[in-house]
């Protein structure tokens, strides 16, 4: 059976991203999403701003789930792929990948949304307390 491991929550101004965009920050959207990522957000067109905001604010609720801070880690390691009827499915990649399992952490459950000027995620981590969970090293 799962349990809740942790919950994190984020929210994103959209001009964000677009002023990254605009001054050319290249390096910005290599390191944060994956190639996959981006080739989703372009195919959203106009909408694409919107779409890449979801996604960091996913990577950042997704950390905040887990509990753990970015030391280390690579935004990329966090990969924000559709599913079925459009639901987010979050994949771990690299490091975060072995982290995420020593947590106990089976699968996060996300949800994505945004208006025109923000965008929002929730992170569910879900598994079981395993031998090097974050309950154990707090007590």
């Amino acid at each position: 059976m799962c349990m809740i491991l942790g919950v994190g929550i984020d929210i994103v101004k959209i001009s964000r991203i677009e002023r990254i965009l605009a001054r050319g920050r290249k390096r910005f959207f290599e390191r944060v999403y994956t190639q996959r990522e981006l080739e989703a957000a372009k195919s959203r067109g106009a909408a694409h701003l919107e779409y890449l905001a979801m996604l960091f604010a996913a990577k950042e609720a997704v950390f905040k789930s887990l509990g753990i801070t970015w030391e280390g880690i690579e935004m990329r390691d966090i990969e924000v792929i559709r599913g079925n009827a459009g639901r987010p499915i979050v994949e771990f990649r690299g490091e975060l990948r072995e982290i995420a399992r020593k947590l106990g952490v089976k699968r996060v459950i996300l949800t994505l949304s945004s208006d025109k000027e923000h965008a929002v995620a929730c992170a569910v981590a879900l598994g079981k307390y395993g031998s090097e969970s974050r309950e154990r090293k707090e007590s």
